[in-house]
Parts: structure tokens; C-alpha cells; sequence
């Protein structure tokens, strides 16, 4: 298990962004030494606590994604990923950062 980035972890706090700190333990306590981690978006949201939004109609889940889970995502990029895409069988891909 990669150790968590004490400094971007207070930059994260600075920034108010409780989600993605919480997002950048998760995910890089799961990612490792892995050159791919795959999840079921669902079941990834559930893992997550976020199974409320998992539980969402289609089109409110997206909304939420895209205001809450995306953006906090995505200030991991470079730090604990390298990216992360969602692929057409519901599945969400991270890729580790090199």
C-alpha cells in the first residue's frame, strides 16, 4: 500500500474538499502497486458511503457525479492518479499515477 501525501492532504483540507480527501485514502489504499484499478461505479459509490447516490435515478446520479464526485476526483489527478474514465459497462477505471 502506497503511503498518503501528508502535504496534499492538508492542501486538500485548505481547499475544503472533505470528499476528495476522503476519495485519496480510498483510492490509493485500493490502487497500490496496480497499473489499472477497476470498479463498479455503484459499487464504488457504496464502498464509498455515497450509496445514496448510487440509489439515484439515472439522470439525478449523473447530476450528482458531476457536481460533487467528479470534481473531488479530480483534483486527485496527479497525485494519486494519473486519470480516471468511465467505460460503457458502468465501470470506473483509475489509473495510478506513474
Amino acid at each position: 500500500m502506497k503511503r498518503l501525501d501528508w502535504e496534499f492532504c492538508l492542501w486538500l483540507d485548505r481547499q475544503q474538499a472533505a470528499l476528495a480527501r476522503f476519495l485519496y485514502g480510498h483510492v490509493m489504499k485500493r490502487v497500490g502497486e496496480k497499473s489499472l484499478y477497476p470498479r463498479n461505479l455503484v459499487g464504488f459509490l457504496r464502498d464509498c458511503g455515497l450509496g445514496y447516490i448510487a440509489d439515484l435515478e439515472p439522470y439525478r446520479r449523473n447530476d450528482m457525479l458531476k457536481d460533487s464526485v467528479f470534481p473531488a476526483l479530480d483534483l486527485l489527478k496527479g497525485h494519486a492518479i494519473r486519470s480516471y474514465e468511465l467505460d460503457d459497462r458502468g465501470n470506473i477505471l483509475f489509473f495510478p499515477k506513474d
